[in-house]
């Protein structure tokens, strides 16, 4: 190579490609995301045309978000339980 032409450092188009993946990634995941709680509405609309209290629908609804948020939060951390010694040490 020239001296006027010099390589173009590896990082910046690492970290392009990466944005890319990211975003991506991100688009694929919302789009998941707004279905299935397109999903949540449409059922909890066709369980009240059932003839179920438009409260019950939301308890349900509810709990159902929580167990997914729950769900992902047990997924991403652990609870961990500490062994307390008995005697003196």
């Amino acid at each position: 190579m020239s001296a006027d032409k010099k390589a173009a450092p590896a990082a910046p188009r690492f970290q392009e490609r990466l944005k890319t993946q990211i975003t991506r990634s991100t688009v694929i995941l919302l789009t998941a995301f707004l279905l299935l709680f397109g999903g949540l509405l449409v059922g909890g609309n066709t369980i009240q045309k059932l003839g179920l209290p438009v409260s019950t629908v939301q308890m349900i609804q509810g709990s159902i978000l929580i167990f997914v948020a729950a769900g992902g939060m047990f997924t991403k951390y652990r609870i961990v339980r500490k062994e307390r010694r008995l005697g003196n040490d």
